[in-house]
């Protein structure tokens, strides 16, 4: 395969990343894809997803999320997505909410994000 590709490195390290566990190894092949396209969202938000699986700094996760989010001009349900999940993990449940709901305003019939928000929603009202 051709490693100047960067979707093809980008592609390819989120599968070392998911099936393989070499988190570190997916990050050189992203940081390589960034080299060759900076702006690649799914690259700069698998980035973050395997640095977070690698043990890496929550806030640098973060960063990576913004980077990607600003990079699709908010429309990448994904993305909003794994941003609402991160802020979850911090416990910042009013931002993390306001991340799913972005998430299914961009892919209204996602069916992991609804189910969170409503989980979000029922324990509101329950509180």
């Amino acid at each position: 395969f051709n490693l100047t590709d960067h979707l093809v490195l980008c592609n390819f390290g989120m599968l070392v990343s998911m099936i393989w566990h070499r988190h570190k190894v997916a990050l050189r092949m992203y940081s390589t894809s960034r080299s060759i396209d900076p702006t690649h969202v799914r690259t700069l938000y698998y980035t973050g997803i395997s640095l977070s699986r690698a043990g890496g700094d929550m806030k640098e996760v973060e960063e990576w999320y913004k980077k990607a989010i600003e990079a699709s001009e908010g429309k990448h349900s994904n993305v909003q997505k794994q941003m609402g999940y991160l802020l979850k993990q911090k416990r910042r449940f009013s931002e993390a909410q306001k991340y799913f709901v972005k998430a299914i305003k961009c892919n209204p019939s996602h069916p992991l994000t609804r189910l969170v928000l409503f989980h979000f929603k029922l324990r509101t009202n329950l509180s």
